[in-house]
């Protein structure tokens, strides 16, 4: 029962994320290459890099600098197409997932791509017995 309504929170989660986005494209003038989504934490956000670079001279200014911003991230891999030794890296980025989590999917060559597929009987059949954090890597790998 749990896990259905976990679903649901999810699912309600990614509609609220897709209509954000979708209001940010419109407000943008369909400018989806000023649009940025990021993960702060486990909370999808959705922001304009003009936006971020509001404050002059601040971290974030630079950071998303236009003259800097698509050079220096158009190589970015995406997540399906990551190693399983770049999941492990990953999983060793978040505080809240144990580095066991590492281990287990560096052990079972678990890629980017299986990542996203895993669900939670998947992740108990790997031998993840702790369900919440079967809950953050489900949550942080959407």
């Amino acid at each position: 029962k749990s896990l259905k309504a976990a679903k649901q929170k999810i699912q309600r989660a990614k509609r609220k994320l897709e209509k954000e986005r979708n209001f940010i494209c419109n407000v943008s003038a369909k400018a989806l290459n000023n649009i940025i989504n990021f993960n702060v934490r486990g909370i999808l956000m959705t922001a304009k890099c003009s936006t971020l670079r509001i404050i002059k001279n601040s971290h974030l200014e630079i950071q998303f600098d236009d003259a800097i911003w698509p050079g220096e991230h158009t190589s970015t891999p995406s997540v399906e197409t990551w190693s399983h030794e770049q999941v492990a890296d990953w999983v060793k980025h978040h505080d809240e997932i144990s580095d066991e989590v590492a281990d287990l999917f560096e052990k079972n060559k678990v890629t980017g791509l299986k990542l996203l597929a895993l669900n939670r009987e998947d992740l108990k059949e790997l031998g993840m017995s702790k369900t919440g954090t079967m809950a953050l890597v489900i949550i942080f790998s959407m």
